[in-house]
């Protein structure tokens, strides 16, 4: 395909405006008007020309425009199709482009309500986990006043233990002495039972 030509710019003082598909340039020489003829054969570019007609230089300018006048026409119709193409591909792509949109869609909706669940069972986890670290706290709270209990129990057993042994020791004592008691007691008796017998003798004297 011929090379596309530069646009075409006609100007208001421009006697001779360039056909499509001409670019603007020097302007031709000058002719001289054509004939009754010519203008007949000016108006119907497409009938055969004259052998007289034929070597004008009018007629070749005017076979030269039409001919440059039908590049541009079979050059536009080269990029219409070439546009057409280009259309019906680009609606393709765009209507792949919605299925790969409406598939991403899906699999971002999918994606987001996995990770909603996966959210919700890690709160549901966590919650559980506090939950146990709160049970964990308030047992270590009771072990701690269990072992504080503890303490002062062993405490109270000590100072049991220690008035326990002091009331032994005094138990001892006071059995010490009751055995002296015993002993007094005895000799008392003795007596008691010396003098009776005294008694008894001087009654029968």
């Amino acid at each position: 395909m011929a090379a596309r030509r530069g646009p075409h710019v006609i100007k208001l003082h421009d006697p001779n405006p360039p056909l499509l598909g001409r670019a603007p340039g020097t302007a031709p020489a000058a002719i001289p008007a054509p004939s009754r003829d010519e203008g007949i054969l000016a108006q119907h570019p497409r009938a055969a020309p004259s052998s007289a007609s034929a070597s004008h230089p009018a007629f070749a300018l005017i076979e030269e425009r039409l001919v440059a006048r039908d590049q541009d026409i079979q050059e536009l119709l080269v990029d219409n199709q070439r546009f057409a193409a280009t259309h019906v591909a680009l609606q393709q792509q765009l209507i792949a482009a919605q299925h790969e949109l409406r598939a991403v869609s899906v699999a971002a909706t999918r994606a987001r309500a996995e990770r909603e669940v996966e959210v919700r069972a890690l709160a549901d986890q966590a919650a559980h986990i506090e939950a146990e670290a709160r049970a964990v706290a308030a047992a270590r709270a009771e072990v701690d006043q269990v072992h504080a209990d503890v303490q002062v129990l062993v405490a109270a057993r000590t100072d049991l233990v220690n008035r326990l042994q002091g009331l032994r020791e005094k138990l001892a004592h006071k059995k010490a002495e009751a055995s002296k008691t015993d002993s007094v007691r005895a000799q008392i008796e003795t007596m008691r039972r010396e003098i009776q017998k005294g008694r008894y003798r001087c009654c029968f004297i």
